[in-house]
Parts: structure tokens; C-alpha cells; sequence
């Protein structure tokens, strides 16, 4: 009945989206182009699919060989405007993703800004050279021009067979998918990278002659201490996981702890949730439950654990150890995804990844 309820929202939603669009296809709004090479990662589905352990990947494999800049909208930080996002900053100033990510990448350059538009200039002024930008969830941003435009969705909720906000997850019409370049279908079972065209076929995706598509499956390398990432522990030595997430879509990673230990407890919050003390007294708490059920370790995400560290202080004070799952991919077909990426930046001496 409230789905029901819902349709006339979305059929609303839906009518204002495709005007927006079209004033842009139509040349009623204009766009702003810019000499430095970007690429936009994002999606047409509101939440979990996996910008974030796209946009580190890009980082990893960028920040060796060039200059790199990511541009964030900062996503439920308490500040406004530009703002260049310093070592020390955490997801109270500059978001959780942007923070996390100056920590692991601190030779990047990386800004946060309301107005995409608006922050590239002040983002590239902000460093002495940069050779490319990584717009993080840019799908929407009509208003630039775009060198490589990267549209992802899960395997087990395409956008193909969504609905629009607030029915379903849908951002934008499913016809604008047609706007990438590159389509990748994430959170994909292992055992299916190989069957490519299978895959595009089951979840109705249906490429245009200048698109590619690429298949990535999580892998989850071994934990670390937080704080001392040279502390590492492999879950075969552990019994019972006590797991930490704010994130849009736990359940991969719950179902990959759950093959590893005997038991799982979750405390689960919504994306992006700001922790306070009383989460870190509920940790302890939950934890001295579990601690008798042999060796028992407290699991975050490496997002969770940029809106935790604030809390270093209680977190010591408790005596917790908090251990960080790092959040990888694989891919079906890696040289194929880099070489497009190559094809847009450029050329140096030693231009290989």
C-alpha cells in the first residue's frame, strides 16, 4: 500500500529529472570545459554501488605515475563551500570518503565541494601540477564536460530493473546510462568475471557502440589495527566478529565474514551515520558480551573508521582494538579498463601502471 502511495512522488520526481536533463541536452544550460583530463565516477542509483572502492582503486593506480586531484561533495560535513582537505581534517570538516582518502593517498590532491563546477578551478590552483581529476559521484553533473564518464551498478540490483526515488533507487531515467562511457556492474560474485556477455544479457544491459563494460567482485584483503596499520590479522585466527558499518550495503561483506567465523554480531547504522560516544560505550558493551566466545575481534570498513578516529581518545580509554577490513576489486578484464583510463591522460616518459 505505500509503495502504492508512493508511485504519484515518483511520477513527479521522474517528470522534474527528465526537464533538468533536457535542458541540457537542449543547450539551455551551458558546459564548462576544462583543460585538465576527468574522470567521473557515479551512478544513477541513490546509494551502494561501490563509488567508493572505485574511486580508491582509481587512486591506487594513478597516484604512482601521476599527479592526481579527486573532487568530492563531502557527503553530511559540517562545513560549507570549497575547502582543500588537509591530513588532519576528519568527516566533521570534509566528509568521511574525502578524509579516509588523504589519509591513504596523502601525495593526492583532494578538495571538497557543494558546486562541482565552481571547485575544479580552486582544486587545481590548490596544487603545482595536476595531470587528471577524479570527479567522485559526477554522473549528474551536467554542467562539464567529462573525459571518461563511469556509471556503475550492482549485479544483484541493476539499475535496468529499478524504479524511480522514492518507489525505487532511481536517480535518473534508465535511458541516461547512455551518457557513459564505461558501464561496470560491481559487487559481482567471483565466479561469474568470465561470463561477461551472460551477465549483460541476464540484467538486460544493453551497450551503445561507444560504451564498454567491465565486471569487478569485491576481495577483502587482511585486516589491520586501527591506527597501527602494521598490526595485521587474518580472520582464520578469529572465532566471533563483532561488525561495525555505516555504509549503504553491508551484506557482502557480512556474507564474507560469515564464511570466515563461527560467529557474527552486526550493529549496523544508516550511510554515512555520524558515530558519537554513546556508539562507542554500546561497542564495549556488545563487545564484553562476545568476548567469552573465544578469540573475538571488533571489525570496521575503512569508511567507518575515518568517523571513528575523533573518538581515538574514548576508544584507548576503553581498551577497545578496532580492526579495519580493506575493501579491494578484481576485474574481468583490468588491461582493457586501464588502457582506456591511459587513453585520456597524459603521456609521460614511463607512462605504464
Amino acid at each position: 500500500i505505500i509503495q502504492i502511495l508512493l508511485y504519484p512522488f515518483a511520477f513527479l520526481y521522474a517528470i522534474s529529472i527528465k526537464l533538468w536533463s533536457w535542458m541540457y541536452k537542449m543547450g539551455y544550460s551551458g558546459k564548462s570545459s576544462f583543460s585538465v583530463p576527468i574522470i567521473s565516477v557515479g551512478n544513477i542509483q541513490a546509494g551502494g554501488t561501490g563509488k567508493t572502492p572505485m574511486v580508491e582503486y582509481l587512486c591506487s593506480i594513478l597516484t604512482p605515475n601521476y599527479h592526481v586531484s579527486v573532487l568530492s561533495r563531502g557527503y553530511k560535513r559540517l562545513t560549507f563551500g570549497f575547502r582543500i582537505v588537509a591530513h588532519s581534517d576528519g568527516f566533521k570538516e570534509v566528509g568521511d570518503e574525502p578524509a579516509w582518502l588523504k589519509r591513504k593517498y596523502p601525495q593526492a590532491n583532494i578538495g571538497v565541494a557543494e558546486n562541482r563546477v565552481e571547485g575544479i578551478p580552486h582544486l587545481v590552483s590548490h596544487a603545482l601540477h595536476t595531470d587528471c581529476i577524479i570527479l567522485d559521484d559526477g554522473f549528474q553533473q551536467l554542467g562539464m564536460r567529462t573525459d571518461l564518464n563511469i556509471l556503475l551498478t550492482t549485479y544483484h540490483s541493476p539499475y535496468t530493473k529499478d524504479q524511480f526515488l522514492p518507489v525505487g533507487r532511481l536517480r535518473e531515467g534508465k535511458s541516461e546510462a547512455k551518457r557513459a562511457d564505461i558501464i561496470i556492474v560491481t559487487k559481482c560474485p567471483e565466479n561469474i568475471l568470465q561470463k561477461k556477455s551472460q551477465v549483460l544479457q541476464e540484467l538486460n544491459i544493453h551497450l551503445e557502440n561507444h560504451q564498454t563494460a567491465f565486471l569487478s567482485s569485491l576481495y577483502y584483503a587482511t585486516p589491520y589495527l586501527m591506527n597501527y596499520e602494521g598490526i595485521l590479522l587474518s580472520l582464520k585466527e578469529v572465532d566471533t566478529v563483532l561488525l561495525l558499518t555505516g555504509i549503504a550495503d553491508a551484506s557482502p561483506l557480512v556474507q564474507y565474514i560469515e564464511s570466515k567465523v563461527k560467529t557474527l554480531k552486526h550493529l549496523k547504522f544508516s550511510d554515512h551515520y555520524r558515530y558519537r560516544i554513546e556508539e562507542i560505550e554500546l561497542l564495549e558493551k556488545e563487545f564484553e558480551k562476545l568476548s567469552s566466545s573465544g578469540k573475538t575481534i571488533i571489525l570496521t570498513t575503512e569508511k567507518d573508521a575515518a568517523r571513528l578516529v575523533d573518538y581515538r581518545n574514548k576508544i584507548n580509554e576503553l581498551n577497545l582494538e578496532i580492526y579495519v577490513q580493506p575493501i579491494l576489486l578484481k576485474w574481468d578484464d583490468e588491461p582493457a579498463l586501464k588502457k582506456m583510463i591511459d587513453e585520456i591522460l597524459p603521456k609521460k616518459e614511463d607512462d605504464s601502471f
